[in-house]
Formats: structure tokens, C-alpha cells, sequence
């Protein structure tokens, strides 16, 4: 299907192509006009036009485009619901909304700088919203902001870890767990792994070169 908004992305129409192509259309095709061509456009080509005056999918009230075709399509996602709240208060001028708003303000004007091309630009910035998105499924899975440098999951109990390791299926550092089990023992100052039947590594010798006369 055919899709078309305003030229000159910025957060709403970067955010919507995303939430169009990862939950609504997979096949969507998008297109980019100037402000008083799109409906015309939209009307030529068989598209749907959104986040533009005149256009089914656009502003409510305080609810941007963004939030407009989540109600839409009845897309009830709970992480996809909290990234709403950043995308809202960052397209909306309204930063103190939410405390991430601001730094996606800035990537939207840094990638926009970086690369004016709309296509690109939002093909581009489509990995930002899928790391935020991941981001968004840890919060509502009951995530801390503490995260283990090793396996980036939060430390926390036994239920919460569970929850964590469902919303971070599929990611690269869990898939490469180690098959036995290991435990971390420290000896003389230093941190070795060894298995739970192995016994204590004594510390290796170092040979010196003796200085030269």
C-alpha cells in the first residue's frame, strides 16, 4: 500500500513510517510531497495520506499522528504505548512530558542535517525507533536502569528476570549463554572462571628477562 505525508521529516512523520511498517503495513510504500500537494497526490496515486491537514490520520487534540493511527488500528502493545508518550512530547514541543523527549528531538534534527533526503533519512532512522522500542519493552517488563555491563539486563528477581529474558528474546548476547554452568571465584586479587567441579587455579609464574649488563 501507498503511503504519503509532508516532505521535510521530522519526529512525527520518521516515527509513523516506522509504526506503519513494523505494525500495520510490512509492504508500505512511502511517498513525500509539499504541504499543498499532499491530498492531490494521495488522490492520483491511491495513497494514505497521514500527519497533514486534511488527512484522516493526523493531530487530535494533543494526540499527534503518532498516537492517532495506534488508536487507529487498535494497537493495544504496552512498549509501543509508553514510546507514544516520547514521540507525543517530543513532536508536541511539550519535553517536559517525558525526559527522553529532548534527545529524540535532537536525533531528529542531527539525521535531518545529516541526511536532507527524506527516504533515506527515515530508512536511517528506523534503527533509533527498533532500539527504543527495545528500550520501551524492558520498562514496561519491570526493567531497573541499573543494567550488568556483560549481559545488559538489569539485575532483579527471579519473576522480573523472566519477564526481562521474554522481552530480550531473540537478542544476540542472550543466544551465546555458555551450555555448563560457571561461577565466578576470585583468588589472590584476581577473577577467574572456573566450572563447578574444577578445583582452585593456582596462579601462574611469570619468567623476567634479566637486564642486560
Amino acid at each position: 500500500m501507498k503511503w504519503i505525508t509532508r516532505s521535510h521529516v521530522h519526529v512525527d512523520r520518521v516515527a509513523c513510517p516506522w509504526l506503519i511498517t513494523r505494525f500495520v503495513d510490512s509492504e508500505a510504500e512511502f511517498l513525500f510531497a509539499p504541504k499543498r500537494k499532499v491530498l492531490e497526490i494521495a488522490a492520483l496515486e491511491g495513497a494514505i495520506a497521514f500527519d497533514t491537514p486534511g488527512a484522516e490520520l493526523h493531530h487530535r487534540g494533543e494526540l499527534c499522528t503518532f498516537d492517532v493511527i495506534i488508536q487507529h488500528y487498535e494497537l493495544n502493545d504496552k512498549a509501543l504505548l509508553r514510546m507514544a508518550k516520547i514521540v507525543n512530547a517530543a513532536d508536541t514541543d511539550r519535553m517536559e512530558n517525558d525526559p527522553l523527549a529532548a534527545g529524540l528531538e535532537a536525533i531528529a534534527v542531527g539525521y535531518s542535517l545529516r541526511f536532507p533526503e527524506d527516504l533515506e533519512n527515515i530508512e536511517r532512522q528506523f534503527e533509533v525507533y527498533d532500539a527504543l522500542y527495545a528500550w520501551c519493552r524492558l520498562q514496561v517488563a519491570g526493567a531497573r536502569r541499573r543494567v550488568r555491563p556483560r549481559t545488559g539486563i538489569p539485575p532483579a528477581g527471579a519473576q522480573e528476570r523472566r519477564e526481562q529474558e521474554q522481552a530480550w528474546s531473540g537478542h544476540p548476547q542472550l543466544r551465546r549463554r555458555r551450555k555448563t554452568s560457571a561461577r565466578a571465584s576470585t583468588l589472590r586479587g584476581r577473577w577467574y572462571l572456573s566450572s563447578t567441579r574444577s578445583r582452585p587455579l593456582a596462579p601462574s609464574r611469570r619468567r623476567f628477562a634479566r637486564p642486560v649488563m
